[in-house]
C-alpha cells in the first residue's frame, strides 16, 4: 500500500489529533495541517472543476486530493462523494460514521460502482477505514 495512503487510512491517528471527531472544522483542520506535513498545500472550502470540496491538497495547480466528511443521510454521503468524483482529484477521502440504517459496507460498495480515482473511506465511528481503488 502506498505510504500516502497509509498516512491517510489512520483512523488512529485522526482520532488522537482531533478532540472531537464528528466536528467538521477541527477534522479539516486535520487534514489541511497533514497536508502540509506531506508537502501539500491544503486549502480549506475548495472549489476546483465546479465541485466543492472541504478540503483539498494542490500541488501546484493540480488536485492531488479531494476530502469531503460527511455523517448525514446515505444520500448526503452519496453527494459527498459525487462532489469528489466531479474535482477529479487523484486521490479521494470521505470521512463518515458508520450505523446500522447506514452501515460502511453499503457506502463501500456505492464508490465501488462509480468511482474513477483511487479512494479513501474513513469511519470514525467505528475506527476503520477501506480503500477503494479507481476502475
Amino acid at each position: 500500500m502506498d505510504p500516502l495512503v497509509r498516512m491517510l487510512s489512520d483512523v488512529r491517528r485522526l482520532r488522537n489529533e482531533v478532540s472531537n471527531p464528528f466536528d467538521k472544522e477541527a477534522v479539516m483542520d486535520y487534514f489541511c495541517k497533514l497536508a502540509e506535513e506531506m508537502g501539500f498545500k491544503g486549502v480549506k472550502n475548495l472549489r476546483h472543476n465546479g465541485a466543492k470540496v472541504d478540503c483539498g491538497w494542490k500541488d501546484g495547480n493540480t488536485l492531488f486530493l479531494a476530502i469531503n466528511v460527511e455523517y448525514g443521510s446515505e444520500r448526503e454521503i452519496l453527494g459527498a462523494v459525487a462532489e469528489i468524483l466531479v474535482a477529479n482529484p487523484e486521490i479521494g477521502v470521505l470521512v463518515t460514521a458508520s450505523n446500522p440504517l447506514k452501515p460502511i459496507s453499503s457506502i463501500i460498495d456505492a464508490v465501488k460502482r462509480i468511482s474513477s480515482v483511487d479512494f479513501v473511506i474513513l469511519d470514525v465511528r467505528a475506527g476503520n477505514a477501506a480503500t477503494v481503488r479507481a476502475r
